[in-house]
Order: structure tokens, then sequence, then C-alpha cells
């Protein structure tokens, strides 16, 4: 499997920008702030667990031309050549797989 090539820098488009005010109510700057860290830091489609998987490939698959799709916090960010192109919320079915992941494994 290649290596994924991370973009210097990531922008937002206008789209990506408008739905952050409305699904998250953040700002310009929030917006790309938190797309550079679910960049950097969130749950690739390789990495998440089946039942969210399944749903980011769907997304991505409505998102035609989206190279990448990533988790981070409650929000799923759809970003295509260094351009987070939308950001959607995590639905509530995949919650759980999400909280499992996260949750610390106990050791015996």
């Amino acid at each position: 499997m290649p290596a994924e090539i991370m973009p210097a820098e990531i922008h937002l488009t206008r789209h990506a920008i408008k739905r952050a005010r409305e699904r998250c109510g953040w700002t310009a700057s929030a917006a790309l702030r938190m797309a550079r860290k679910a960049y950097e830091h969130g749950l690739s489609l390789v990495a998440a667990p089946e039942e969210i998987r399944h749903y980011l490939e769907g997304r991505e698959r409505a998102h035609n031309s989206a190279d990448e799709s990533r988790v981070y916090g409650q929000h799923i960010y759809i970003i295509e050549g260094g351009k987070c192109i939308t950001i959607l919320h995590l639905p509530k079915h995949c919650q759980p797989a999400l909280d499992r992941l996260r949750r610390p494994r106990r050791t015996a």
C-alpha cells in the first residue's frame, strides 16, 4: 500500500466554510484550524472501524473526486487534493464504534 502524501497545507473551499458555519457554528478561521487538525490527527479510512469505514466509503463515492476522508471529534472532513471540500456530522449509528476505539483497553 503506498504511503499517504500529505499536502504542505490544507485549504477550505467556500462550500466547506459555509457548511462549517451552518453545521458547527464555526468561523472560517476555526474551520480551517479544525480541518488542519483533522488532517494531521484524524482517523483515516484505513484505520476506521468497519461501521465508520462503510459510511465513509459511501460519502467518498458521493463526492466522486475526494482523495481522503478524516474523522476528528464528531465530524467528518472530506478532503480532495489539499482542500477540505465539506464538513459533515458523524452519524449517530457510527458513534458507538468511535467510542469503542477511543476507550482505553483494560489489561488483565
